[in-house]
């Protein structure tokens, strides 16, 4: 929402027939907006001449609107965190603001229908907004709470910049009459300047906004009904309760009708989950199990031990595709997981309602109904699920090959919302701690699973590594897209590491540019050296990051290629895939070994620096010792914050190594294990990896335009640039920023 409108300069206007008896008034205004100048002229009659039907409006009608967007022109709005607080004020706000514009804006005498249609949209909107902060202070402490302030603020703030707006018309009107014996007749001046154009544009602004905070009211209320009935059917509730908050609801909203995405809970029972609540998996778990509460098998969905799948084709919805994935009207299937330490080979028929073994069972779509309770179960090994548990529950494998970090692991670079899915994935087995105080809860589960309508079991042994109905492949074409999925978080990481680090070796270049000091001239000399081995180091990582873009347009070639040919060659789409992420591989850990070595410099100029300010300190006189100690403290701060930056960046950079060395071994693996079965393959999570990546190859672009910049910053004194170093680099963008075709 443009708010340029509150920046007129009306210092400049000016009045003329304005005298003897104050009878007729010509106002001429020049508006200063956005260094544009409007001229407006008004002109009004206390009598009612015939000049008095020329009411021309000031520039609140001409300029205004196209600081109003219509909802036909509306701007993708981008989610952005906003506390709960935050949005409670701006409600607050923008209620005061309908009440000051209210009070002056109908005439007791004579209104005209668009005024008093604006008056009845501002009542409304008041009315709306006050159920709104309620709603809003109801739900600040459920995992609902975050989410509703973040669709709430934007939404409010247009309203609030539209309504400031027409506010600071009456401004304006009163400055133009301030020098007038009329002065105290502005409201019959600004009136009329409300004309049917703007009213009507600023209704329908007004009116767009409205519509979706009752939308939300609906939804919620939806939700509010849903706990309720979870409690009537639990007994913890009475009919006329029930029946009295149903209908509590605003007689007005009861035309709204929800977009809604049926999902199919574990107990058969369907649940109308509102697409708004989709966007995270976190808000999409909490309308879950709101539903499931007091019912068979809430222990399982509180833990987030179940899966979403689609009921078109049975395709697992991961958490990260969730808001992708869903559209309305869309129909979502739950199943239960179950982690039994049983051998695969010992239940791999076995069904896990009633133990029937169903000897060679018909499967479909990797799923088998049991010949005997007509249950949906699938058995699978670990290996084959370790992939999806991570996934799920949010977490990496610790255990990794590779490089292993030398500094403790910082902040997640995982969605926090996706942390709450299955908090018994991370541990893989019941708590002792939990036992203690549930008593014969693996009891009650166990009897729960007599009534689970789906159900996957994920045999807790390393041994077997393919489940029922899939071919006996270690890896999956999906596997690979799933963890491409994971990469631009990586370069993300990597890349705000080094603009952290490149920052403080900027700093420590323009310390040892301007100062002189002996005391310190020669520990910065040296840590100058150091930011020009980081300038070079810049090259390679940035040059792994590039590797990816070919390496995903090898992959979405190859899924391309698979989709319209299942039985066609793929060797060629491998070998250059191969090819890519090996020289990948090798870049990455020649960056990750660049800046290692960076950071021990560091450690080795700051430790040498410590001992030279011990000793400095014999011998000097307290004046001078005072200078030196100073001199050597700014210097020292540089240093560490350098240092801290490069621990971590060689964080990120051994773990965007380890990513491509599992790249790499899962390429190998699948090539290995041709023919490649794409009938489970996720054009979904096709086209999610292709968007992610684009943004990742903008970002790659920016490097290329910087780095000579960067070079000439580092290098300006030095007879010799290494220009074959660029030219080479910017070849390798070239290449992978257009693409590459077969």
């Amino acid at each position: 929402m443009d708010s340029s409108y509150s920046n007129i300069d009306a210092r400049q206007s000016n009045f003329s027939h304005v005298g003897r008896d104050q009878n007729h008034i010509h106002v001429q205004k020049t508006y200063n907006i956005n260094n544009t100048t409007y001229h407006q002229t008004v002109y009004f009659s206390l009598f009612g001449s015939p000049q008095a039907d020329r009411h021309v409006p000031i520039s609140l009608s001409n300029h205004l609107p196209r600081l109003i967007s219509s909802p036909e022109t509306l701007p993708p709005r981008s989610l952005v965190a906003c506390r709960s607080s935050d949005a409670v004020f701006v409600v607050d706000n923008t209620t005061g603001l309908i009440d000051q514009i209210t009070r002056f804006l109908l005439d007791r005498n004579h209104s005209s229908n668009d005024r008093r249609d604006l008056a009845l949209e501002l009542e409304s909107l008041h009315q709306t907004l006050t159920l709104i902060k309620l709603t809003i202070q109801k739900y600040n402490d459920t995992p609902l709470g975050q989410s509703l302030a973040n669709l709430i603020t934007p939404e409010v703030n247009g309203c609030s910049a539209a309504l400031q707006a027409l506010l600071d018309s009456t401004e304006d009107i009163r400055l133009c009459l301030s020098s007038t014996s009329i002065s105290h007749l502005w409201r019959q001046v600004w009136r009329p300047m409300l004309r049917d154009k703007f009213t009507l544009l600023l209704r329908k602004k007004l009116s767009y906004s409205r519509q979706l905070f009752q939308e939300l009211l609906v939804t919620l209320h939806s939700v509010a009904l849903t706990e309720l009935g979870t409690e009537l059917h639990a007994g913890l509730a009475t009919l006329q309760r029930f029946h009295g908050f149903n209908h509590q609801i605003l007689p007005s909203l009861y035309h709204i009708k929800l977009n809604t995405v049926d999902v199919l809970n574990h107990l058969g029972e369907i649940i109308p989950v509102p697409t708004i609540f989709c966007s995270t998996w976190k808000d999409f778990h909490y309308i879950v199990q709101v539903h499931c509460r007091n019912r068979v098998g809430i222990d399982f969905i509180e833990r987030g031990d179940y899966e979403v799948i689609c009921a078109e084709n049975s395709q697992i919805v991961r958490p990260s595709e969730l808001a992708h994935t869903v559209q309305p009207g869309m129909k979502l299937e739950m199943s239960i997981l179950l982690r039994p330490e049983i051998a695969f080979q010992d239940a791999k028929e076995t069904c896990p309602r009633c133990h029937h073994i169903n000897l060679n069972a018909t499967v479909d779509l990797g799923w088998i109904q049991c010949r005997k309770c007509s249950g949906l179960f699938q058995i699978a090994g670990a290996n084959q699920n370790r992939r999806d548990n991570e996934s799920i529950a949010g977490h990496t494998d610790k255990r990794r090959g590779g490089i292993v970090d030398e500094y403790k692991e910082g902040n997640s670079a995982q969605n926090g919302d996706e942390e709450i899915v299955s908090p018994a994935s991370q541990r893989n087995e019941t708590d002792p701690g939990e036992l203690s105080t549930t008593g014969k809860r693996p009891e009650r589960e166990k009897h729960d699973t007599q009534f689970f309508r789906r159900i996957r079991v994920i045999c807790m042994n390393d041994d077997p590594a393919w489940s029922i109905g899939l071919s006996p492949n270690l890896i999956e074409i999906n596997d690979v897209l799933e963890h491409l999925l994971d990469g631009p978080q990586h370069v993300v990481n990597v890349d705000d590491r080094m603009e952290r680090a490149r920052e403080s070796f900027n700093k420590i270049e323009l310390w040892h540019k301007a100062q002189s000091a002996p005391a310190n001239i020669a520990v910065m000399k040296a840590a100058r050296t150091v930011s020009r081995d980081y300038a070079e180091a810049i090259e390679l990582g940035v040059k792994a990051a590039s590797h990816g873009i070919a390496f995903v347009s090898d992959i979405i070639n190859l899924c391309e290629h698979l989709s319209q040919n299942p039985d066609g060659g793929v060797s060629l789409f491998f070998a250059e895939t191969r090819m890519t992420v090996q020289l990948a591989h090798t870049d990455a850990k020649s960056s990750y070994e660049q800046f290692r070595a960076i950071r021990q410099k560091l450690l080795q100029i700051i430790r040498g620096a410590l001992v030279q300010q011990k000793q400095m300190k014999i011998g000097s006189d307290n004046r001078q010792r005072s200078t030196k100690e100073q001199d050597y403290t700014g210097a020292l701060m540089l240093l560490h914050k350098a240092s801290d930056d490069m621990s971590e960046l060689v964080n990120c950079v051994s773990k965007f190594t380890n990513w491509w060395s599992k790249a790499e071994t899962m390429i190998s693996t699948l090539e290995k294990q041709m023919p490649i079965d794409v009938r489970r393959m996720s054009t979904t999570r096709v086209d999610v990896v292709r968007k992610n990546w684009a943004i990742v190859e903008k970002e790659i672009e920016e490097y290329r335009r910087n780095l000579d910049a960067l070079n000439d910053f580092y290098f300006a004194d030095k007879k010799h640039t290494p220009a074959t170093k660029i030219k080479k680099l910017k070849a390798v963008f070239m290449r992978n920023s257009t693409g590459h075709t077969r």
